[in-house]
């Protein structure tokens, strides 16, 4: 029998409108899809966070997909839920330390289809892999700041023009 997982889908576009033309949902699952297909798993469900911020540590209502896969998770038999990578799990490092220390209390795993590596897993035998992990949660932490900064200056630039930035319209 086929291992059962969920797949957790996470993207953190705050429009609406960005979030429309956005694939990344699609994407997200086209790849965690293929990494199931190599491990010979199937993907029993899928949830997901659309518009939902990285970065909340350990606040996890707003991340109601979320919030239910693992009840879910704790009440059935899923025991994997897979995500496209670590970005898609958590963008600052203490976020996905958080995630990680709840899912080990209960024994749950999160993979990453893009390494293979489960992102709860602790390797207390093996430092140079948990370096490895931090470095990874350091270097989504670390795009997310590029983005917001490029977001703002484009913002700043378009304000300078007289561009409509969002918000109520004056």
């Amino acid at each position: 029998m086929k291992k059962e997982i969920f797949a957790y889908i996470r993207t953190s576009n705050a429009a609406k409108a960005a979030a429309a033309k956005s694939d990344s949902d699609a994407h997200q699952l086209k790849t965690i899809k293929q990494f199931c297909q190599l491990k010979d798993w199937i993907v029993k469900d899928a949830f997901y966070d659309l518009r939902v911020s990285g970065d909340n540590g350990g606040d996890f209502r707003e991340r109601e997909a979320f919030s239910e896969m693992l009840a879910e998770m704790k009440s059935n038999g899923v025991k994997t839920f897979v995500v496209a990578d670590a970005k898609c799990f958590a963008k600052s490092i203490i976020t996905a330390a958080i995630i990680g220390e709840d899912l080990r209390a209960y024994g749950l795993a999160a993979m990453d289809a893009s390494t293979g590596k489960d992102l709860a897993a602790k390797s207390n035998d093996n430092p140079e892999e948990q370096m490895i992990q931090n470095i990874l949660m350091c270097l989504a932490q670390y795009d997310k700041v590029k983005i917001v900064s490029r977001l703002q200056g484009a913002r700043r630039r378009k304000k300078k023009a007289g561009g409509y930035i969002g918000g109520t319209i004056p």
